[in-house]
């Protein structure tokens, strides 16, 4: 695994953390440190998350549209659908759907958050993908980072490919630019030259017709 995936989520569980101490200060909660077990948090976790089937809930797809983002300036495409991935996961803790998202239907409703928060173009090769190829991949974890890293680079090797070619086409359109003003010039000189040129060449030729008027007399007498 690559060093800077690593260091990704290390600082997502380092936010997570660093969250639940914040929720764990704020005081409203009458709790002791000392019995605050893993157990005791276990079983707390699972009353909060599961107090959301009997309340109305919000609406999660706009709630992962807003804070749900994939970071395009990461120029290492693995650590950034990790982080990307990560993210999602921490979201799901953080506003405590994590028992909606257990087993195989779970996962499959969780992709669709996934997919639904990808930037556009990503996000359409993506379900493309899923739509006439591959759509068993919704259900398994793997698969579906596996498939959405191979969408990422393809989308980058194209969104460079598009920019370098607009990079050559502005610079094809200022040297035309540049080019103009010099060829304009240039024709307009060769065209201010051509009556000029008609009429030192008529002088010509009537000097030429008079030389030879000239001879013919001479040669007659």
């Amino acid at each position: 695994m690559a060093r800077a995936v690593l260091v990704g989520w290390l600082k997502l569980r380092k936010e997570y953390e660093e969250y639940t101490k914040g929720r764990c200060k704020d005081g409203t909660e009458d709790v002791n440190q000392s019995s605050a077990t893993d157990d005791f948090l276990l079983k707390t976790i699972h009353e909060i998350t599961d107090s959301f089937q009997n309340q109305e809930l919000p609406d999660v797809k706009e709630l992962f549209r807003e804070e749900l983002h994939m970071n395009t300036t990461n120029t290492d495409i693995d650590a950034r659908v990790i982080e990307y991935f990560n993210l999602c996961n921490y979201l799901i803790k953080k506003h405590g759907f994590t028992s909606f998202y257990l087993e195989e239907r779970g996962a499959k409703e969780k992709f669709k958050l996934l997919v639904n928060s990808l930037p556009k173009g990503l996000k359409n090769k993506v379900q493309n993908e899923l739509a006439y190829r591959i759509a068993w991949t919704k259900s398994d974890a793997r698969k579906q980072y596996e498939l959405v890293r191979i969408k990422a680079k393809e989308q980058e090797i194209e969104e460079r490919a598009l920019k370098k070619d607009n990079i050559s086409r502005h610079k094809d359109e200022k040297t035309n630019i540049k080019l103009n003003p010099k060829q304009n010039k240039r024709h307009n000189e060769r065209h201010d030259h051509k009556p000029i040129k008609r009429i030192e060449q008529e002088r010509g030729n009537d000097h030429q017709k008079k030389t030879n008027g000239q001879s013919g007399r001479i040669a007659a007498k």
